[in-house]
């Protein structure tokens, strides 16, 4: 979680789980945060009984994003975030919001919502926990699309998909786009 989420969160939280109704969910969150929002967080999950559990910042998150059926990151504003590059690697459908620089980053490969609107995250994630898309076809999509991204960043998701998803490595060499 990030800054400026304080007047939404537990808010936020309460309306996912509303939302998403008959599809079980059990809510991971990953990272050390704001600990003031994440006190709030905590103590909201808890009067609601939420399935949420906060474990706190981890070193290495790849065994989280295997294990996530779903990333969801609801940013007022982020660059390339990283986590969202991690999770594509990986094969873990995402939703994000739409701001700063996550449009590049999931345009035609994830979910994109707006800010600050709980029900389109709601939806978005019932519909991947749903069958929405399988863990191939995220992975893949994300190395197509990095395939053609330059910056370091692309490039380091492009090698950590083949590594992950066994894609050929003569097509991190000769750009070619290459099905699992």
């Amino acid at each position: 979680m990030g800054a400026g989420h304080d007047h939404t969160a537990g808010a936020s939280s309460r309306r996912l789980s509303w939302a998403l109704g008959l599809t079980a969910a059990l809510w991971v969150v990953v990272g050390a945060g704001d600990p003031q929002l994440r006190e709030e967080l905590r103590t909201r999950a808890e009067a609601l009984r939420a399935p949420v559990h906060l474990v706190g910042a981890q070193e290495d998150v790849s065994a989280w994003l295997r294990a996530a059926s779903v990333l969801v990151l609801t940013s007022e504003w982020e660059a390339r975030a990283l986590v969202v590059q991690e999770a594509l690697a990986a094969g873990t459908p995402v939703v994000a919001t739409a701001v700063g620089g996550l449009p590049d980053l999931l345009t035609g490969i994830g979910a994109l919502v707006p800010p600050g609107d709980p029900a389109a995250v709601a939806a978005e994630v019932a519909r991947l926990l749903d069958g929405g898309v399988t863990e191939a076809e995220v992975a893949e999509a994300a190395y197509v699309s990095s395939l053609a991204d330059d910056t370091p960043e692309g490039k380091s998701t492009v090698e950590l998909a083949a590594r992950q998803h066994g894609f050929a490595e003569g097509a991190l060499r000769q750009g070619a786009n290459v099905v699992p």
